[in-house]
Formats: C-alpha cells, sequence, structure tokens
C-alpha cells in the first residue's frame, strides 16, 4: 500500500466497488467512472458520505479520488457483501439494474451523473439549458445523447 490511511468512507466505498466489479484507478477513465457511478449511486438514495462539486467533467468529488487511490492496492481482498439494511439494499440492487451495460460507458454515465447534478443544483434552470450545458462540456457529446440520458433520469424519478 502507499501509505495513504483507509478511513470509513474508504471502506463502505470498497465493499461498494467490489459488487459493481469496475473498479480501476490507473486510467483516466476509470477515475471518472468511479466519480460518476458513486455520484449516481447516491442519487439513488445510497449515501455513503461524498459531496461533490461542478468540475471540467461534471461532478468531482477529491475525498472519493483520495479514498479510490487508498484502495487500489486492497480493493482485491475485499469481499463481496450486502448491506446489513434491506432498504438499502433494495436501492442499490435498483442501482445495479439501472447501471447496467452503463457501467463500462463513461461518456453515458458522465452525460448522467452531470444532467443530474445541474438539475439538483439549479432546480430552476430549463431542460433545454441544462441538456446544452452538458453537450458542451464534450465536443462529441449530442443533443440526442443528452436527451436520452434525460428520459433515463426521468424513468427513474432522478429529476
Amino acid at each position: 500500500m502507499d501509505g495513504t490511511p483507509v478511513n470509513k468512507e474508504a471502506v463502505v466505498l470498497g465493499l461498494v466497488l467490489r459488487n459493481l466489479d469496475n473498479f480501476d484507478m490507473s486510467s483516466f477513465n476509470g477515475r471518472l467512472t468511479l466519480q460518476k457511478t458513486i455520484y449516481l449511486m447516491q442519487a439513488f438514495g445510497i449515501n455513503i458520505g461524498y459531496d461533490f462539486s461542478w468540475y471540467l467533467r461534471g461532478p468531482y468529488s477529491s475525498k472519493l479520488a483520495s479514498n479510490g487511490f487508498a484502495l487500489q492496492e486492497v480493493y482485491r481482498n475485499i469481499p463481496k457483501g450486502s448491506f446489513d439494511n434491506k432498504q438499502i439494499q433494495k436501492k442499490f440492487d435498483r442501482f445495479i439494474e439501472f447501471m447496467g451495460d452503463k457501467k463500462s460507458d463513461p461518456d453515458r454515465i458522465e452525460i448522467l451523473a452531470s444532467i443530474h447534478f445541474l438539475k439538483k443544483v439549479y432546480p430552476n434552470m430549463s431542460k433545454s439549458a441544462i441538456l446544452e450545458r452538458v453537450k458542451k462540456k464534450q465536443k462529441y457529446f449530442t443533443i440526442k445523447q443528452c436527451e436520452l440520458g434525460w428520459t433515463e433520469l426521468k424513468k427513474e424519478s432522478l429529476i
């Protein structure tokens, strides 16, 4: 281990990540996926203690990044498990189902997390303004991708 202490949030994060099975701090896309996945999971009502602010690629938590790096060497030794609280486990199962094939698509989860964050922080911002702001983050994002993201979040009652 690199000497970074593993705190309580990191332990819970490790348990969550073992069940998601898509943790990778070695690449930019892996780190982006971590940020957006945990942000979205918390949007589903499973708050494991991370606060997010807006950054270049959407919601970002420096504490989450630190904990991710602290976990990278011990991650595979963490057993898979479930939440003791049945309501939280039900929310987590719903989240896992929602993620489906999204968990391996960093662009898609970046769009979803960004739309959700903007709608949460700016509840009076119009849908078109939110989608336009998300589209401008990456030159290759399209309005169609953003519309699809909006629809997915709406279907889950997240916006």
